[in-house]
């Protein structure tokens, strides 16, 4: 993030991080570890995150938080992609989860859930996607059916980072048939993974090895009732709520990956030689620096500006989520493939981490929701405004 615009505050947080970065999480050997795929998950590298504090910053005091903004996220976000790109999402979704219980939850709930989160007691993650249904909630058909003080939850869900991992999840079900999951038939429940979570496959994907992405399925799972999240029928609140997070959270790590890309290309400019001169005197190397840069640049001012958005008006601000999204994950991987232009042939190899960071950094298109979704977001909300609402959607 572009220092100027950070308060002192957080200013101090992000040297604060970056010291717990490469003192604890540093030396236990990623991403190398991740890539190798020696790990399902990297428990021990998110537990020590969440024994630091560092899942509870945007909790509030009561439950063992620390009551920061958004901003605060995607720093952490960024600082740890730097390290490890894969590292970013399973150690950042447990955030996104306990602010969605603090923003939806009941006492209860928040008891059982945000104090444990806080302590680094618990992992969360989110159960959403479907075989047949992404970003198309409508096509989702996970069923949560009433019975003896119960929902008895049957379906599937996958793509999970965290499906092998994390102790707890948000889940997105068919509560009400008879309406779609927009007009009031999608809720989320608190799913417990002893309560009937089933692991089916283990994906093996072209990056963010490690993560514990896998295929869940739940047979008949009994669920208790007060494990609802928000009221019946108030799934999309919730999801919103998420998305926000997790969007802006994917961009800031497809940040951190970009700064590590730059730093990397620079690096390697300044050593290769080519013409008996060092490559950063080439033009068509400082051409791509410079490109490099700008698009990093430019992206960072967008995802700050979802930020404090969000922490103002929540889920109001989603067209400017998804422009950050959009712009953020693009950058990305622009950024990662220049970086391999940078080193030439040596960089399509695994010789330099630039051939991984790619690869991790082509699923930020995709995940949370695709650049064009992102695109359609933005578009749908700009002709609100301009058939009628004056002000901002999220002023509205």
């Amino acid at each position: 993030m572009p220092d100027i615009f950070l308060t002192p505050e957080e200013l101090a947080f992000r040297g604060e991080f970056r010291d717990f970065v490469s003192r604890v999480i540093e030396p236990l050997g990623l991403p190398e570890k991740m890539e190798q795929e020696e790990m399902d998950f990297p428990t021990q590298e998110v537990r020590a995150l969440g024994q630091a504090g560092y899942f509870g910053m945007c909790l509030p005091p009561e439950y063992g938080g620390q009551s920061r903004g958004l901003v605060y996220e995607t720093i952490k976000s960024e600082e740890l992609a730097y390290l490890a790109p894969a590292l970013s999402c399973p150690g950042c979704m447990t955030g996104w989860v306990g602010n969605a219980i603090i923003q939806h939850g009941t006492d209860q709930q928040k008891e059982k859930y945000c104090g444990p989160i806080a302590r680094g007691e618990l992992v969360a993650a989110v159960a959403m996607t479907e075989p047949a249904a992404g970003s198309d909630v409508n096509g989702y058909k996970t069923r949560a059916i009433k019975d003896n003080g119960d929902y008895v939850v049957s379906g599937e869900k996958r793509f999970q980072v965290g499906g092998l991992g994390a102790d707890f999840f948000i889940t997105f079900v068919v509560t009400d048939p008879d309406l779609p999951p927009l007009k009031g038939g999608l809720s989320a429940l608190l799913i417990d993974r002893d309560m009937g979570v089933e692991v089916v496959e283990k994906y093996r994907m072209m990056g963010y090895h490690g993560t514990g992405v896998s295929h869940l399925i739940m047979k008949g799972a009994r669920v208790p009732t007060k494990n609802l999240l928000g009221a019946e029928g108030q799934g999309m609140a919730v999801l919103d709520t998420i998305l926000c997070w997790e969007r802006l959270s994917t961009a800031a790590g497809q940040l951190g990956n970009a700064r590590r890309c730059l730093d990397e290309a620079l690096k390697y400019s300044l050593e290769r030689e080519a013409y008996g001169v060092p490559i950063s005197r080439l033009p068509s190397v400082n051409n791509i620096i410079a490109d490099m840069v700008m698009k990093r640049d430019m992206a960072a001012m967008m995802i700050l500006r979802g930020c404090r958005l969000v922490d103002r008006y929540g889920s109001r601000a989603m067209k400017e989520v998804a422009e950050a999204k959009y712009v953020g994950t693009e950058m990305g991987f622009e950024v990662a493939d220049m970086a391999i232009q940078v080193f030439g042939g040596i960089g399509y190899t695994d010789k330099y981490p630039v051939e991984s960071f790619f690869r991790i950094a082509r699923l930020g298109r995709i995940a949370s929701g695709t650049s064009e979704v992102m695109q359609y977001i933005v578009q749908r909300d700009v002709y609100k405004e301009a058939l009628g609402r004056k002000e901002p959607v999220y002023d509205s």
